[in-house]
């Protein structure tokens, strides 16, 4: 019995750290998986802001993550600052998305909200029904430099104080494999692209110089959002999961090649 991925390429514009579990069940289907990041996490131009809302931890009643990327270089400034997670236990915490449920889980923090739907509008839902009024509540948001502004914006108008310091950037690659990438896509021998974030897509498209691709070249996103991007430059997402764990995204792959 043949695997659903065998003799398939399949394009990962993740960073290599960031998809290893990904990449693992790819291949798993028998997948033939290139490299190809689009984006590096790099530190902000600045902690400060993000440092002085550490710092002060017990002016806000909730704390909200939407990335694990954002998870991450939290907890790198929390421990910068000599605290530990037991910061957080007087917080209500909000996420989305499995990736970063899990990685808040294995620091052993606690979540109190965590919508089936993976996007801002489900998760202000979510609180909303939660909280009830929201008025008067204070948000803390460490998020990306290019973060969505739907979220702050939904809860600042349903009356909250909400602080959304920059915890991290994503920036280009600095040497990204375009020649490879362009002479294989060039070759026929690319079967699917993959992108797990809006700015994934985006740098793509700085990277490679064009905004069409072989009509049987599948694309495959992460979340509505990245599929949302994707569709808006006008090319067709053939592939979305709705769930952001590596073995969910290939599992979904797999199918549709099958």
């Amino acid at each position: 019995m043949s695997l659903p991925l065998a003799e398939i390429t399949v394009v990962v514009t993740r960073p290599p750290e960031q998809a290893a579990e990904f990449t693992a069940e790819l291949k798993r289907f028998g997948a033939n998986v290139f490299s190809f990041p689009t984006i590096e996490i790099a530190a902000p131009e600045s902690y400060a802001e993000l440092d002085a809302a550490i710092e002060n931890l017990q002016n806000y009643d909730w704390i909200i993550f939407t990335s694990a990327n954002a998870v991450e270089h939290f907890l790198n400034r929390l421990t910068a600052k000599n605290l530990e997670t037991a910061e957080l236990d007087y917080l209500r915490v909000a996420t989305i998305g499995d990736a970063t449920a899990e990685r808040l889980r294995l620091a052993q923090i606690h979540i109190d909200v965590l919508p089936v739907e993976s996007n801002a509008e489900s998760l202000f839902g979510e609180i909303e029904n939660y909280v009830g009024d929201l008025a008067d509540l204070r948000f803390l948001f460490p998020r990306s430099e290019i973060a969505r502004e739907v979220l702050p914006q939904k809860l600042r108008a349903a009356g909250a104080t909400v602080d959304a310091p920059v915890a991290y950037r994503t920036v280009l690659p600095a040497k990204p494999e375009t020649a490879k990438f362009k002479a294989m896509l060039a070759g026929g021998s690319i079967d699917c692209i993959t992108f797990a974030s809006p700015s994934a897509f985006k740098n793509f498209l700085q990277i490679v110089g064009e905004k069409k691709l072989p009509n049987d070249v599948a694309i495959a996103c992460i979340g509505e959002t990245t599929a949302k991007a994707v569709s808006e430059s006008g090319l067709k997402v053939d592939i979305v999961s709705p769930e952001t764990t590596g073995v969910t995204y290939a599992r979904e792959i797999a199918d549709y090649f099958s």
